[in-house]
């Protein structure tokens, strides 16, 4: 029988005769080289995870020759594909970066701009000077009004100027207004009558007639009052953008006057509290004085 030979050792190596009880040094574990396996279709070989690296030469206990055998390694090597990352993971980390860079390019930028500011910086002062005149007195009018009683009323006004048939984010107009303002109940003295007034000889009764109470002109509130909302057309920002238009303010100022008017004539409420009020405030007067039969009356109620 001849001896066996190894490929991988020269020329100069003896070969050892078989059963002479020696082992090949370091034959247990050696590199893989694609020479020493002719059984290249081994199962394991096609597996994708595997690495078919390393033999095994496992000998026998008595000194025998030795069979190789391939052993699977999952270790990576040259040989073996990586996994490659998700062209969608890719994506997004590439979005989130620009991102981050666009934002801090913004906020520099915009600090930037911030710290040029002159009036930030205190290059430039803005002085608010006042050069109004003093107030003149045009004259005096006498009040002979008891405001007996007032109420306070909250409405939104919506006012649409639509343009047909333009579509509106092209032209038209509109506006939320938020109103406040006061209505008073007001007993107007000055328009008494002769016989308005009757006391009796003993100065113990005293009859008065006095005119109904009547709503006074509502007041509104500007501290109270604002535009909640005001949307326009292209057209019309191009238009305020070479004009202001000052009576739109006016206008809305006068329709919540009207609406404030109309909401205190609607409920009468307010004029009955009102004549309440102003008998009250008399009878006290009245009694102060030594009236004890105080009658007060107004146009219009039943029996007069």
């Amino acid at each position: 029988m001849s001896p066996i030979r190894d490929p991988d050792r020269s020329a100069d190596t003896q070969p050892l005769p078989v059963g002479s009880g020696d082992t090949l040094p370091d034959a247990g574990r050696r590199p893989r080289r694609e020479a020493d396996h002719p059984d290249a279709d081994h199962p394991d070989a096609d597996h994708p995870d595997a690495d078919l690296g390393d033999d095994d030469y496992d000998g026998d206990d008595d000194g025998g020759p030795g069979t190789r055998r391939r052993v699977p390694s999952w270790r990576s090597g040259p040989g073996r594909p990586e996994r490659m990352v998700p062209r969608s993971a890719v994506v997004v980390l590439v979005l989130a970066l620009v991102a981050l860079i666009l934002a801090a390019s913004v906020n520099i930028f915009t600090g930037a701009i911030d710290r040029l500011n002159p009036f930030r910086n205190g290059i430039v002062q803005e002085q608010t000077i006042d050069r109004s005149g003093p107030a003149v007195l045009k004259s005096i009018s006498d009040l002979g009004e008891f405001h007996a009683a007032s109420g306070y009323y909250e409405l939104v006004i919506d006012i649409e100027k639509d343009v047909k048939p333009v579509p509106s984010f092209l032209a038209g107009e509109r506006t939320l207004f938020v109103a406040a303002g006061d209505v008073d109940v007001v007993v107007d003295f000055r328009n008494l009558k002769d016989d308005a007034v009757k006391v009796d000889a003993e100065r113990t009764q005293a009859i008065l007639t006095l005119p109904r109470p009547t709503l006074a002109e509502p007041v509104v509130n500007t501290d109270r009052s604002y535009v909640y909302q005001h949307d326009r057309g292209l057209v019309d920002r191009l238009r305020d953008a070479f004009g202001s238009n000052p009576g739109q303010e006016q206008q809305l100022y006068g329709l919540a006057k009207q609406k404030l008017a109309a909401a205190a004539q609607g409920s009468g409420e307010l004029t009955t509290r009102g004549e309440a009020t102003t008998r009250a405030m008399l009878t006290g007067l009245l009694r102060s004085l030594g009236f004890t039969d105080v009658q007060i009356r107004f146009e219009g109620d039943p029996g007069l």
